[in-house]
């Protein structure tokens, strides 16, 4: 992980002075600052860097409950985040926070803290918020921000095929062959071999493979 660089006491970002440094776990750098209004608060130095964060929550008026974002595209996702991981009744609880996957404290509890963090690395409408570690949860050291399909190879779930001596992902096996991962997918379920599933083009209702075990 690339350092964050350390800003001396006293210097200003916009209303925000530094008044001491932090050193947070995995070797973590943020900035004690101190807002001209006289509000507190840990940022990481890149925010300050970056100009991701001016002023505090009270100034701004994007604070926890006053930030003003509520239709913004990522205060549905982090919503989505929280709920999977610690809300049973979530659909895709069983895949989160059923195996422990939880998001760290600094998202979890300010949804200023994320908006900046995916400011600064790289957010676009219609990129996903992915894992680099898949059994590790949301946390600005494990997360980042790609495309769907990107975020499809890279899922817990994504099944991966041997074919032609390569093994790579239904999902890339979809765009290679041109055929649907939908029905890839349904064919092995049924009992395809991963040669019948990957090379023939039309499947027939109620088809099953004869034989299981034909691969080339």
């Amino acid at each position: 992980m690339t350092k964050r660089k350390e800003f001396p006491i006293g210097t200003v970002f916009g209303k925000w002075t530094v008044r001491s440094l932090h050193h947070g776990e995995k070797g973590d750098t943020k900035q004690y600052c101190e807002c001209e209004c006289g509000y507190k608060k840990l940022i990481h130095s890149m925010y300050l860097r970056n100009g991701a964060t001016k002023q505090c929550k009270n100034c701004s008026g994007i604070g926890i409950t006053t930030h003003g974002l509520h239709k913004h595209p990522l205060y549905d996702v982090r919503n989505s985040m929280i709920s999977r991981c610690y809300s049973e009744k979530a659909i895709s609880y069983r895949l989160y926070g059923a195996r422990g996957i939880g998001v760290c404290d600094e998202w979890r509890s300010s949804f200023e803290d994320f908006y900046q963090w995916s400011m600064v690395n790289g957010y676009k409408l219609g990129l996903q918020l992915d894992r680099k570690d898949n059994d590790s949860g949301y946390s600005p050291e494990n997360c980042r921000w790609v495309t769907r399909s990107a975020n499809m190879r890279n899922t817990r779930s994504n099944r991966m095929l041997t074919h032609d001596g390569e093994t790579r992902c239904v999902t890339e096996w979809a765009e290679i062959t041109g055929i649907r991962r939908d029905t890839i997918v349904s064919r092995l379920n049924n009992g395809w071999s991963v040669f019948k599933s990957l090379t023939s083009k039309k499947m027939k209702r109620g088809t099953v493979a004869k034989d299981k075990a034909d691969e080339r």
